[in-house]
């Protein structure tokens, strides 16, 4: 029997009876028969979302567009606002009258409000919107959860600013509100179970949810959560189903978007790979880049849409994954030095099909500075690297991720040989032009200006992740140590921890340091060896977030280029036993019992099996979600209490 489900298209007032409408129109039949007078119809309108900024000037309909009063066209109309000292957040477009008693989710709004003007534009692609905000804003409406998880998200991202700043004042306002959304995003863990628990196979509506979770969880710097939640939508997306008369394939795009984000983000944190990903196999041999439609998409006249494009174009390969984003891929070579070639091209074929837009970021690279660009003028440059001038953060990451690309496949193609150290001069040039953007961005960053990114907002690829893997391919000593300052001032970056990063940058700085005295390379250390005899450093958190460690690999032998099977041999382990203070980590020396370093061997390490283990649930537990909630935030609750 098929259950009959009621309409919200009667008349006004059959529905305030409660009683069936014939939907008659003008006047239904059935308030005629009783007497009463027809109150009509509701007409059905859309809210059209624009962002912060943007003129409002009319209301979209289904049945046409409406034009507000002319007294609302210019001065009166509502636009959200910010702060006046400049920080994101999104206050309400009136604000309630001081003496009002707020009811017990009145702060809700705001989360909502927030959400809708800045953590979805800067979390998702504009082409997203229609699912990001159009959907799943429609659906909060009528489905509480769907309404927790937008408010619990938007409010952690209140909390994540307040708490930037030193104030005292907003750092307790900071905490009062991570607690409210804390006590929120429950709420949605509970609702969204119950929705997976009914249906065989998961609605685009809950996974959804679950994405917009592991990005609450980026927000607290929770690792295990955030890794969990990626891992159980990535389950579930393969089995979704249709939802609303909408085709599943109008969701498809803006799920494997976000979810690449997200699973990128996973594994720059936990450095191997999950037992539940595809075993692909190498195709190293294959000297063809197959690149995703998207980066070659017409219409690319935003930064936005150029940060997007590149981050798809390592999803589109994975040797080209592993070499740009994996920490020691490159030093085993196991990546054609064709297939590189390849991949630098296709990289410079997009800048080419972008070429207006890369001349208004100021993106060509300038001759004369490339010129004299040279090993005897390395040691000139200066440090911190001057700031690019009229330059956006957008723009600046743009570029900054260009350059990191270009530099990361230079490091390796220099790997593989390179007899008059061209290619390896090339890779710095671009790592210190990474640099210069870094620098510019965070002197925007340190400006009041609610249109700049605030580096603690930032959950997608961001500076962190690129300086901590550039890390490895500086010339010299005092590059690597700005960029160890650097990270350290930063502060987190989502799930980026940078004091982490540097601690492990700060050990191979003094390895590296320590190896150029002892083949007396440079006199003083501070110009390092030849790429191929760099130390390889890999950095593990472990599951309570709380502790971490660090192995360090050298080069076993000598290497050519026709040596394939390049050979490393473990020389120092790194164990950090508490995170939350800043605490010396005690240092396990391998160099007299060397023993053989590689990544099967890192698989076999205690910290790296316990992950695999942790790993192996695919389906959603909400106790078990709740278990790494509160294990991953623990710690985080104790820095912001010694802060």
């Amino acid at each position: 029997m098929t259950e009959k489900r009621r309409r919200r298209t009667g008349c006004l007032t059959c529905r305030t009876r409660r009683v069936k409408c014939d939907e008659r129109k003008p006047d239904c039949e059935r308030c005629e028969v009783a007497n009463i007078e027809c109150s009509g119809y509701a007409e059905k309108r859309r809210l059209k979302t624009r962002p912060p900024g943007q003129s409002t000037t009319t209301t979209e309909a289904h049945n046409g567009v409406a034009s507000p009063p002319a007294s609302l066209v210019n001065h009166e109309y509502l636009q959200p606002k910010t702060r006046e000292d400049g920080l994101p957040l999104m206050a309400l477009p009136v604000n309630p009258n001081p003496f009002q008693r707020p009811h017990s989710r009145a702060r809700d709004m705001l989360g909502y409000h927030q959400y809708l003007y800045r953590t979805s534009t800067i979390l998702f692609a504009p082409k997203s919107f229609h699912f990001w905000r159009d959907y799943l804003c429609e659906a909060a409406w009528e489905t509480e959860w769907v309404f927790d998880a937008i408010v619990a998200l938007g409010s952690m991202h209140r909390a994540t600013l307040l708490l930037s700043k030193q104030g005292g004042s907003d750092h307790d306002r900071g905490l009062d509100t991570k607690i409210s959304a804390i006590q929120t995003y429950i709420r949605a863990l509970e609702g969204v179970s119950r929705e997976i628990n009914q249906k065989k196979n998961p609605t685009p509506l809950a996974v959804g949810v679950l994405i917009i979770m592991a990005y609450i969880e980026c927000l607290s710097g929770n690792i295990p959560a955030a890794i969990r939640h990626t891992q159980v939508t990535q389950y579930y997306s393969h089995s979704m189903q249709s939802h609303d008369n909408h085709p599943t394939s109008h969701f498809i795009l803006p799920v494997e978007s976000s979810l690449r984000d997200l699973e990128l983000i996973c594994r720059i944190v936990r450095p191997f790979p999950s037992p539940l990903e595809p075993n692909f196999l190498s195709n190293a041999e294959k000297l063809t880049v197959n690149l995703p439609a998207s980066f070659f998409e017409l219409g690319a006249s935003s930064s936005s849409i150029l940060i997007q494009q590149l981050l798809e174009f390592t999803s589109a390969d994975l040797d080209l994954k592993h070499v740009i984003w994996c920490v020691y891929a490159a030093h085993y070579k196991t990546t054609s030095k064709d297939k590189i070639l390849a991949f630098l091209q296709a990289l410079d074929d997009w800048k080419t099909y972008n070429s207006t837009l890369f001349q208004t970021l100021k993106a060509d690279d300038s001759q004369s500075d490339f010129d004299e660009f040279s090993y005897q003028g390395l040691g000139k440059f200066p440090l911190p690297p001057l700031p690019h001038k009229h330059t956006s953060w957008e723009s600046c990451l743009v570029l900054a991720l260009y350059s990191f690309y270009k530099a990361r496949l230079l490091w390796a193609l220099c790997l593989l040989g390179d007899q008059d150290r061209k290619i390896e001069l090339d890779s710095y040039f671009h790592v210190y032009e990474l640099l210069r953007y870094t620098r510019t961005a965070l002197t925007i960053s340190h400006r009041s200006s609610s249109l700049s990114m605030i580096m603690c907002e930032n959950l997608r690829i961001g500076f962190s992740p690129l300086l901590y893997l550039a890390g490895r391919c500086c010339p010299s000593a005092p590059w690597l140590r700005w960029i160890i300052q650097e990270l350290e001032n930063v502060g987190p970056e989502g799930l980026f921890h940078n004091k982490q990063f540097a601690a492990t940058l700060d050990l191979l700085l003094s390895l590296e340091e320590l190896k150029t005295r002892d083949l007396h390379f440079s006199s003083d250390g501070a110009s390092f060896v030849h790429p191929s005899m760099r130390t390889i450093a890999v950095f593990i958190p472990d599951i309570d977030g709380r502790s971490f460690e660090a192995y360090y690999g050298r080069l076993r032998g000598s290497s050519s280029e026709n040596d394939n099977d390049t050979q490393f041999a473990l020389s120092k382990v790194a164990h950090w036993l508490d995170a939350t203070n800043d605490s010396e980590p005690s240092i396990d020396d391998y160099e007299i019992y060397p023993q053989p370093f590689s990544p099967n061997w890192l698989m076999e390490q205690p910290i790296v099996k316990k992950w695999l283990d942790w790993s192996c649930v695919t389906e959603f537990d909400l106790n078990q979600v709740i278990q790494d909630h509160i294990a991953g935030n623990r710690h985080l609750l104790e820095i912001g209490v010694e802060a």
